[in-house]
């Protein structure tokens, strides 16, 4: 057998038993440190994010992986309740 499919580059098949098969599972990436700034009323929901400080979790040893973030506050109308 051989492996097939964009991936395929990424792997090594040790067999050549005509009855090989294997099941390649994702694994959970775990993204965290993403941070909206506090902003004066604008009049807009416009969130300015930073992923300067992103870090990642469930990394296997090769892996390179990068993040880009947009963000909206869930209200352009000033709050003022304490």
């Amino acid at each position: 057998k051989t492996l097939t499919g964009a991936q395929a580059g990424n792997y090594t098949l040790t067999t050549h038993a005509a009855d090989t098969s294997a099941r390649i599972t994702t694994k959970a990436l775990a993204v965290s440190g993403i941070t909206a700034a506090g902003k004066t009323y604008d009049g807009n929901a416009t969130a300015t994010v930073s992923t300067s400080n992103a870090s990642y979790g469930g990394l296997v040893g090769g892996d390179s992986v990068s993040v880009s973030a947009t963000g909206t506050f869930k209200h352009s109308v000033l709050n003022n309740a304490a």
